[in-house]
Parts: structure tokens; sequence; C-alpha cells
């Protein structure tokens, strides 16, 4: 695993222990909420969820054994499940710090990801759209509120999330380098989950979006 700042993101998913600890080490299950879909995710899920990782049931799943700390926790609280994904381990080594780093906010995008699929879309499987781009993040945090009807928070100052009931019940999420409420050009990244969608609709998603995006940025690269 590449070098990180800790940190110690967490979600609370409306399901049973069981049900949650199943999307975290079955394979097939990790696909439908993990990152988002490209030509090498299944082999990145049998490294990271299989061949490098030690389960520890029921709490605990070691990432990347003997290579650093990084750590998947999983803690039963009544109906509800607590999913921490941490680096380090220890909540004493880290402290708050709004700096932007890729793996950090990786995981609490996954996270949310991983509560959508659990709570809203159990054994459903997904198709996403990933673009990518140099941009103003304000201008496409503005686009995304104009396009996509749904309910929106900030996960982080460098992450947002809005659940819609478009797109199959989708999930769309924001990542930048730079502050979401900056005018200064980063890269953004927009990940959009989809579900349920024929492939003539997400055809259409897929060129919406392109073309929204390449109105604020140039050389969008979208993966689907």
């Amino acid at each position: 695993m590449p070098e990180a700042k800790p940190f110690r993101v967490e979600v609370v998913v409306r399901a049973p222990h069981v049900e949650v600890w199943r999307a975290l080490t079955e394979p097939d299950q990790v696909r439908r909420w993990f990152g988002w879909d490209y030509a090498g995710l299944d082999e990145e899920i049998e490294l990271m969820f299989v061949t490098a990782a030690r389960r520890e049931p029921p709490s605990r799943i070691l990432m990347f054994e003997g290579e650093d700390q990084s750590a998947i926790e999983v803690e039963a609280d009544g109906a509800h499940t607590i999913v921490r994904a941490v680096y380090p381990a220890s909540p004493d080594e880290v402290e708050p710090d709004d700096a932007y780093d890729p793996i950090e906010e990786g995981w609490r995008a996954f996270l949310l990801q991983l509560r959508h699929y659990v709570e809203r879309h159990p054994g459903e499987r997904r198709r996403t759209i990933r673009l990518t781009s140099e941009a103003k993040p304000v201008a496409v945090l503005a686009a995304v509120a104009g396009e996509v009807e749904g309910t929106s928070r900030r996960a982080s100052p460098h992450l947002s999330v809005t659940t819609t009931d478009s797109y199959g019940g989708g999930l769309v999420v924001v990542d930048s380098r730079e502050p979401l409420d900056s005018a200064d050009t980063g890269q953004v990244n927009v990940t959009i989950t989809t579900h349920g969608l024929d492939d003539e609709r997400f055809d259409r998603l897929r060129d919406r979006w392109e073309s929204i995006l390449s109105e604020l940025a140039k050389d969008v690269e979208v993966t689907v």
C-alpha cells in the first residue's frame, strides 16, 4: 500500500453485522461497492481483500499484512454496524488534518459506497461511470447540484456525496484535490454508481456526464 498519512474514517451502516461482514469479505460482493468499474478491478479486489488480507472475524480485516498497519474494523451496534478504515490502527496516532490525502479520501468514498450498497441495493450489481478532469471543484459541485435531484452532504472538505432516486437509485461522489469550495483548478473526480439501467440508458447517461464535464474542463477521462 502506498504511503499515507494516519487517518481513521467510519460509516454507520443500517444493517446487521453479518450482512456487512459478507459484503467486506466475499469478492463478488466487494465488487458491487468497492472503487469503480475498470479492467483490473477484480485483480485489485483479489489482492487487497483475499491474498494480502488477514481476516480476524468478527471485528477486523488486516490489509497488506506485514507492510503497514492499515485495517478495516467492523463493530456491531445493535441493528447497525460501524465500519472503520484505519491507518494506522491506533486512534492515538490520528490527528485532525484537512490536508488532501488520496488514500484517506478514497476509503471515505468507498465506505460510503459500501453503505449505499448494503442499505439500498443488497445483492444487486452496479455499473459505474468515472470521470476525471482538471477543473474548478466549485463549478463541478454546482453542475452536480443542477443535474442531480437528491440529498447531498459533505463527507470532508474534499469529498461530497449525493444520494438520488435517479440512475436506478444511484450515488454521485465528487472528490477533489483542492477544497470543494475552491475556484482553483485541480484534479476533480466524479464517480456515478447506477443500478438497473439498460445499455441504452447507461450510454446516454455516460454521454450526458461527459458533455457536462467537458464544458467545465479539458481532457475529460471517462472510465466505465
